[in-house]
């Protein structure tokens, strides 16, 4: 998250989200009553006889709502926030009248609160740490998969083909620097300061990749290769998730932190040992009682509609000192999460007989 000012003292917080995590951490801190701001768009429409109905034109609004809900849609990568129009840029809406705001990644947003508890402050606090993000290339002389990796949410850019035959590769050095090409023009596109740019794949290709990137000079020090992932393209991805060899290279990265309790529960529940939960009301009456000590709450949970026994458990869980991740399915473990029913707690101590 970037906090552009924050003054606790007025209530005010000017803020910034930059990937789902920062988006899940706003649905926690705005509140209904909160003044938020930002600029978004209406679309308006053309009026005379000739116009057709379903044209317009979309304008830029500035608008500030006293907040009545705040919805999460993970899906989209939005919030969507309801709630009474204060003040206005534009005539076509009026004082005191109901609208909505989508705010997505990237969105600036004003945020007013009268008070502004301790956990809201220490969640703001903490969102603005430099969160890990990894560029992932599965490569190999077909085609190529590009994942950008942040938190535990992966994105997968559209696969790229190389259109280069096995046979051909030997004299066909034009046509694998224009496939290589192309696969950096996709990484610059989601690149962001402080990314590592990860290759792996079968073969040499991963290597002349590397030395492809590395005569670029803003790129040559983010690039590591990982040798051990056999795989290209999407699936290729999905597997070096699960590797060994890039679980060294993320280390205390928190998609490795999330796959070990995902791990750690299961091996509990294959004992029948009782510190473990996966419902959301057993889960969060152990964080009322300080037991839980680090859960996983899938983003699908929220498409529920309980979003406030949600936010109730995550802030009950950290209060205590527990650890709290909200995963989604476009990774393996998120999707185990969303099987297991959306919720997976590890406890400090047994509440439950397995």
């Amino acid at each position: 998250m970037i906090i552009s000012r924050f003054q606790r003292n007025i209530g005010l917080a000017v803020v910034q989200p930059e990937d789902l995590q920062d988006l899940w951490t706003l649905r926690r801190i705005i509140a209904s009553g909160d003044e938020i701001s930002g600029e978004t768009t209406r679309v308006i429409k053309a009026q005379g006889e000739f116009t057709r109905p379903d044209k317009g034109q979309r304008i830029s609004v500035r608008l500030s709502l006293e907040v009545d809900s705040v919805k999460l849609e993970g899906m989209l990568e939005r919030l969507r926030i309801s709630g009474t129009i204060l003040e206005v840029s534009e005539e076509f809406l009026s004082k005191g009248s109901h609208h909505s705001m989508n705010v997505s990644i990237g969105f600036p947003l004003v945020i007013k609160k009268r008070t502004w508890q301790d956990f809201e402050a220490k969640l703001l606090h903490e969102s603005s740490k430099s969160s890990e993000r990894f560029l992932l290339v599965a490569i190999d002389t077909r085609d190529a998969a590009v994942g950008a990796l942040s938190g535990t949410h992966l994105k997968i850019l559209p696969q790229i083909e190389s259109g280069i035959s096995g046979k051909m590769y030997e004299s066909s050095q034009g046509s694998l620097a224009q496939y290589m090409a192309k696969i950096k023009d996709a990484l610059q596109a989601v690149h962001k300061e402080g990314n590592k740019i990860i290759v792996f794949g079968p073969g040499q290709t991963k290597n002349a990749f590397a030395n492809f990137l590395s005569k670029d000079s803003k790129l040559a020090s983010l690039v590591q290769i990982v040798e051990g992932i056999d795989l290209s393209g999407e699936d290729g991805l999905f597997v070096a998730l699960k590797s060994p060899s890039l679980k060294r290279v993320f280390a205390d990265a928190t998609i490795v932190r999330v796959q070990a309790i995902a791990e750690e529960a299961v091996k509990r529940i294959a004992r029948n040992d009782g510190r473990v939960v996966v419902s959301l009301r057993e889960t969060l009456e152990a964080a009322k009682a300080g037991a839980v000590e680090s859960v996983l709450v899938s983003s699908k949970l929220f498409e529920k509609g309980d979003e406030s026994s949600i936010v109730e458990l995550l802030n009950a869980t950290e209060k205590f000192g527990g650890k709290t991740y909200l995963v989604d399915s476009s990774t393996d473990t998120g999707n185990q999460v969303d099987v297991m029913g959306g919720v997976l707690g590890l406890l400090r101590y047994s509440m439950y007989k397995g």
